[in-house]
């Protein structure tokens, strides 16, 4: 599954709630690393990070993760108990926590309950938000009673895309305020023209990225580049009648997403979306399906001249030629994004761990 597919969902009112992981390192994992998801650390029953608890700068927020009693099934018949560890047991916890608290808020969105979580965490490690316990331990009374005081606007404003709220891990501001709309300017397009429309958001190297559009003949129409890092940035052009395809350039050769922030971008050209093979995990470079007008054949008119003669004279008919139409390929859904499995030995206990549980939120 895309990013784009969680972007939809968190669009949607959803909230996505992930394992962070049990390498004990800093390597990220997915979906939990996705901005749109909420990524989960996992702590002891001293309220100490877990060693096999992953930690990166999209780690969010922490739960019980170490020895946590649940039932498993045996032989597909019976069902008993056992404590196990990992990342896989503390998102439920968050996912609970989440889900009490919203059942008595239905009127907040997911990212209003999310900020909640965050702001009413309990703080551990260093001072603030840090890349272990992310902003904290979840307290589901703290929410509550934050909600109950401050109502949804404690977890910030509502805007028309909730995605643009979510951003994840520490940088997930939980006193986020989204800057004024400023209206687009109109765009003047000829009757012959069509608007193309970019929505790119850069990773931390944002001055790594460029762009390119170009036509059949293989010549460069659009393009962009010099970026600012961790950027959101929308582009409207027209583009004239004509078969176009889009590149998009990294540098270093690691793409926009996922080494070094959660970076993707989207395309629309005439209104339709045009497909990307992964909208930002990519190496040097990626190019988009074929939009516009490809492949299209149009049959020539023939005038027939009018002839004069005293004799009666049979014209040829002619007819325009049935060229096929040759239609553009498509290409595949977007690779899903690769995904970091945590081994199931890498925790330091002798019960076995998880670390692939997502939770997935919704009143809807």
């Amino acid at each position: 599954i895309s990013l784009n597919t969680y972007k939809a969902a968190y669009d949607k009112d959803v909230l996505i709630i992930a394992a962070a992981g049990n390498d004990g390192n800093s390597a990220y994992s997915y979906p939990a690393s996705y901005p749109h998801v909420m990524s989960v650390g996992a702590v002891s029953s001293s309220e100490s990070i877990a060693g096999f608890s992953q930690y990166n700068d999209q780690v969010e927020i922490s739960g019980p993760g170490v020895n946590i009693l649940s039932t498993i099934a045996t032989n597909f018949d019976f069902f008993t108990y056992a404590s196990w560890s990992g990342t896989s047991m503390a998102t439920p916890h968050v996912a609970g926590v989440a889900a009490l608290v919203w059942s008595n808020f239905p009127e907040c969105t997911n990212n209003q309950i999310r900020n909640v979580l965050n702001k009413s965490a309990k703080d551990k490690g260093p001072n603030g938000c840090d890349d272990k316990y992310g902003f904290g331990i979840v307290q589901a009374k703290g929410a509550y009673d934050l909600l109950q005081e401050g109502g949804c606007e404690a977890g910030g404003p509502v805007h028309d895309d909730l995605s643009t709220g979510a951003i994840g891990g520490c940088n997930q501001d939980p006193d986020y305020t989204f800057p004024p709309t400023v209206a687009p300017t109109e765009l003047n397009c000829d009757s012959s023209e069509r608007i193309f429309e970019l929505d790119l958001l850069t990773d931390i190297y944002g001055y790594e990225t460029s762009w390119d559009i170009k036509d059949a003949s293989d010549s460069v129409v659009k393009s962009g580049n010099g970026y600012a890092s961790s950027t959101s940035n929308i582009l409207n052009s027209c583009l004239a009648n004509g078969c176009y395809k889009f590149t998009i350039y990294d540098s270093y050769g690691d793409g926009i997403c996922c080494s070094y922030g959660v970076g993707y971008y989207t395309l629309v050209f005439d209104g339709e979306e045009v497909s990307t093979p992964t909208g930002g995990n990519f190496g040097f470079e990626e190019t988009s399906e074929e939009f516009g007008q490809c492949g299209e054949t149009i049959s020539p008119t023939v005038p027939v001249a009018p002839t004069q003669s005293n004799f009666p004279s049979v014209l040829p008919s002619i007819y325009p030629s049935n060229s096929p139409t040759v239609v553009p390929s498509v290409s595949s859904e977007p690779s899903q994004a690769p995904s970091t499995a945590p081994s199931l030995s890498s925790a330091p206990t002798s019960s076995p761990t998880h670390s692939d549980a997502m939770y997935i939120v919704s009143l809807t």
